[in-house]
């Protein structure tokens, strides 16, 4: 008995260190994301010199919806329509949780799954030879751009993709880690 309880101790350790090594990696890749996407703003700025803050806002929403409406397949846009909209309902609701019942292991669940969603949405993105292709068969077909979209640099690219990816990875970890903390601590 005294055997399980060590490998219980362990076990409950070893997921709590996997639990902060994965948040404090998903906050450095969080920064990283931020820092590369100051560069394609500023690239961007560069490329369309002319356009307002809020036409250089529109053009991204006009872009990521041009990306999500046809690049992605019905199944995969599905998943991320409802990855993003369970994961702002988890967020909701574990606010809600934590402020008027004070369950801290139902709200650490939510947490979890607003996570594991996060990831998915992520995890589900196109890969960037997908997107490339994508991109440059609109800019053949639209040689007149009216969505205003600009090639960055593929290494640019490949950082950002790749750090997307870690990101991902990193929060499915925290996800999973946490969840079984959450239990382990009933």
């Amino acid at each position: 008995m005294a055997f399980i309880k060590l490998i219980f101790s362990i076990f409950s350790l070893a997921m709590l260190i996997t639990m902060i090594v994965s948040f404090i990696m998903i906050m450095k890749f969080t920064i990283v994301q931020h820092r590369l996407n100051f560069r394609k703003k500023q690239y961007i700025k560069k490329s369309f010199p002319k356009l307002t803050k809020k036409d250089l806002k529109y053009r991204q929403i006009k872009i990521f919806n041009y990306q999500q409406l046809y690049l992605n397949s019905g199944l995969k846009h599905n998943l991320q329509m409802t990855a993003l909209i369970g994961s702002f309902i988890g967020m909701i609701a574990m606010f809600i949780i934590a402020l008027f019942t004070k369950d801290v292991n139902l709200s650490f669940v939510l947490l979890s799954l607003t996570f594991c969603l996060i990831s998915i949405f992520i995890l589900t993105q196109p890969s960037l030879k997908e997107r490339n292709s994508f991109w440059n068969d609109y800019l053949e077909k639209h040689p007149d751009n009216p969505l205003n979209f600009c090639s960055f640099p593929l290494d640019l690219d490949e950082k950002a993709y790749e750090n997307e990816r870690k990101l991902g990875l990193y929060s499915l970890i925290f996800a999973v880690s946490l969840f079984v903390v959450s239990f382990i601590g009933n």
